[in-house]
């Protein structure tokens, strides 16, 4: 059995919708988990390597032994609070976050006892997840198939307040080694400046990243879908998949990627596999909150054909 480990951060997460309710809700790390233990738990070892901040000591290991293919060997308890982010939703494309609280970033100590394996997904949960030296010593000692959502990353991190998109300009000694870079359209603002960019310069984007540093990459774009490239081939867009429901996009990204990342070890093509992701986050986005990633269990089957 191939073995994934995800390495990135627990966020105790509370979402603000634009009518005033509240939903309080496990976040970051634990959409990617549940989507590769929902859809490839059969199949897949799934290996958490992540603090668990004090008040998620006794929830987040009783959550994670419900799913199936999860182990929580890789789980480390700190007293330091966990993550708490408060996600402001005003629609789809705009969210403010504030983050408060924190454990501290992983450590090549952390990682060296579960790598190399098969599959290593690197979610950027917090952005403070990890060190740019600890990153690229997982990418270097990988070993097999790897995938960096740099997420959190592209944000700034104010000791108090909101948070807002910074520039990243040594995004590419982030990632270089990885096989798979994902991001979001906005996030690619930190990347290149760009605050709008048009579909034709994120394509260009996409084939002078693959030209110079990974051998694939995806960004997505919310209800248009994706843009994804691959070495030696032209990018390419994907078509969302219409949601069923008035859910919001929350973990959406962190699905897809966690989709992707399992599909391609199970032998599905990039393409496939990029399928199955869209499929996968419209269940997502039809729900609110970790509760709506839990149905990908039902549609397992539509979702994988």
């Amino acid at each position: 059995m191939k073995r994934v480990v995800v390495a990135g951060t627990v966020n105790r997460d509370l979402l603000v919708y634009p009518d005033g309710r509240r939903r309080e809700s496990l976040g970051g790390l634990v959409y990617s988990l549940a989507t590769l233990a929902l859809l490839y738990g059969r199949e897949l070892e799934i290996l958490p390597v992540c603090w668990v901040g004090e008040e998620l000591h006794n929830s987040l290991p009783e959550f994670l032994e419900q799913l199936p293919g999860v182990s929580t060997t890789g789980l480390s308890f700190c007293r330091e609070p966990a993550n708490q982010v408060t996600l402001e939703i005003h629609n789809d494309l705009r969210k403010v976050e504030t983050l408060r609280g924190g454990v501290p970033p992983l450590t090549t100590e952390m990682l060296a006892p579960w790598l190399p394996a098969d599959g290593l997904l690197l979610n950027f949960t917090s952005g403070s997840d990890m060190s740019q030296t600890t990153t690229g010593w997982a990418l270097t000692n990988c070993g097999g198939l790897s995938l960096v959502d740099l997420h959190s990353l592209t944000l700034d991190a104010p000791a108090v307040g909101r948070r807002s998109l910074r520039l990243l300009p040594a995004w590419r000694e982030w990632v270089r080694g990885a096989d798979i870079l994902q991001l979001a359209e906005a996030e690619t603002w930190s990347l290149t400046g760009e605050p709008e960019p048009e579909r034709a310069q994120l394509l260009d984007l996409i084939r002078d990243t693959i030209a110079a540093t990974v051998d694939r990459m995806v960004v997505t774009r919310g209800e248009r879908g994706l843009l994804a490239g691959e070495r030696d081939r032209e990018p390419f867009e994907l078509p969302a998949v219409p949601r069923e429901g008035s859910g919001d996009t929350t973990g959406c990204g962190d699905v897809t990627g966690a989709a992707l990342l399992g599909a391609l070890l199970l032998g599905r093509s990039f393409r496939e596999a990029l399928q199955i992701a869209v499929r996968a986050a419209a269940v997502k986005a039809a729900g609110q909150g970790i509760g709506s990633v839990l149905k990908l269990e039902r549609q397992r089957e539509v979702i994988l054909a």
